[in-house]
């Protein structure tokens, strides 16, 4: 399971604008990656990048990039703080954070976990957040969850 919880903040007051969470799934390049991190002596790369992006096409299990990924005006990919945390089970949650400061503004509807902090790899997951229009001086703060456990 996936899950995103994100604010969106006035970059002068800090006032909390707007906040949301949405669910997602795990892509199937990203489940062959986890595949790979699981066993001894396979390649693979671990996860570390949140990315965003201005398109709201549904999502579909095939898809390896976010559609219209942002790159420009404080929204580009990058690394992520990356903890594990506790949802069912002790120690069962990636937790992926990062905040981005707009310079410019944009419409968000995507967002994905990639294992690339500036552009290709492998995308683990996208989930749609938006429409929401920020405009610069917004800060979007974002915490993106990965849970490997029963509910």
């Amino acid at each position: 399971m996936a899950i995103a919880r994100w604010k969106i903040l006035d970059g002068k007051t800090m006032e909390v604008l707007r906040e949301g969470e949405a669910h997602n799934e795990i892509k199937n390049l990203g489940l062959a990656e986890i595949s790979k991190l699981i066993g001894a002596g396979l390649t693979a790369t671990q996860f570390s990048a949140l990315a965003l992006g201005t398109d709201n096409t549904a999502n579909d299990p095939t898809q390896t990039t976010l559609i219209a990924e942002i790159t420009t005006g404080g929204c580009g990919r990058g690394a992520a703080t990356v903890t594990n945390e506790t949802t069912n089970i002790a120690g069962d949650t990636t937790r992926f954070v990062k905040q981005w400061t707009l310079t410019l503004p944009f419409t968000i509807n995507e967002m994905g976990i990639f294992n690339n902090n500036s552009a290709g790899g492998v995308m683990l997951g996208r989930l749609l957040i938006g429409p929401d229009s920020l405009v610069a001086t917004n800060i979007l703060q974002a915490q993106y969850d990965i849970v490997i456990s029963r509910p």
